[in-house]
């Protein structure tokens, strides 16, 4: 091999390693734009699964009066249904796209938040489950029966109870893991949203006003959140390789 050989291919690499620099910062910085805007979209579906219920009412006690609901509300369950669906899948994409979008340090520190991230998504998927029985047959199945109708009103309340709380253990592991870049205001910021999360998860006990007041915070904090995502820093260039001592 003659020494112009070698030395060729030596600037070869050394072009690549110039450009590996760059081409992760274009991907790391592509994966933030998608994870603002996976962010921006949860807090909408959010938001419309909040104005959903509140359009929905109260569900009655008895058997007979929630049959009588379903059958008014059946377009903003039909609605609520597919928006908890829409829900989930976004909050964990906008998960994921955080954690491939910030540095490593950071991604670490979220990892706990992104884990009840999962949990969160998984619960929704479950609650649209349930949910769907109020509106959608299965195998010409329907919920025709009060006490069917109640079983099933228990549990699809008892899963967005559950949804909420989850979201405010979220909230407060996305404020620990981004204390040092998100300062103390928004750490004090956060911890309010997730009270008012977990007051959230008592509907019944707030009246449906209050229950819209409560929750709308989160929506807003999710915003913030988009917004306050750290730039990508730029990651360290692989070692240089050194020229490989020309042959005698």
């Amino acid at each position: 091999m003659t020494t112009a050989t070698m030395y060729g291919r030596d600037e070869s690499n050394e072009r690549r390693e110039r450009q590996e620099p760059e081409r992760r910062d274009g991907l790391a910085s592509r994966w933030m734009t998608r994870a603002r805007l996976t962010i921006v979209g949860a807090a909408g579906l959010l938001a419309a699964a909040i104005g959903l219920e509140f359009w929905a009412g109260v569900p009655p006690t008895d058997g007979d009066g929630l049959l009588a609901w379903m059958d008014s509300n059946r377009t903003a369950l039909i609605l609520l249904d597919e928006v908890l669906v829409f829900a989930g899948v976004v909050l964990v994409g906008a998960s994921l796209a955080v954690k491939q979008a910030v540095t490593p340090t950071l991604g670490e520190r979220l990892t706990v938040a992104h884990w009840f991230t999962v949990m969160t998504g998984t619960m929704l998927f479950v609650t649209a489950l349930v949910g769907g029985r109020f509106v959608y047959p299965v195998h010409e199945i329907m919920v025709e029966d009060g006490d069917a109708a109640a079983l099933v009103a228990g549990l699809f309340y008892g899963g967005l109870h559950i949804v909420w709380l989850l979201l405010a253990a979220t909230v407060i592991a996305v404020a620990v893991a981004v204390r040092p870049l998100g300062g103390r205001s928004f750490t004090a910021a956060s911890l309010l949203v997730a009270v008012a999360a977990i007051v959230a998860s008592y509907p019944d006990r707030l009246g449906p006003e209050v229950a819209v007041a409560v929750r709308l915070p989160l929506v807003c904090w999710l915003l913030l959140l988009a917004a306050k995502l750290p730039a990508t820093e730029r990651r360290s260039p692989a070692p240089r390789l050194q020229p490989a001592p020309a042959r005698a």
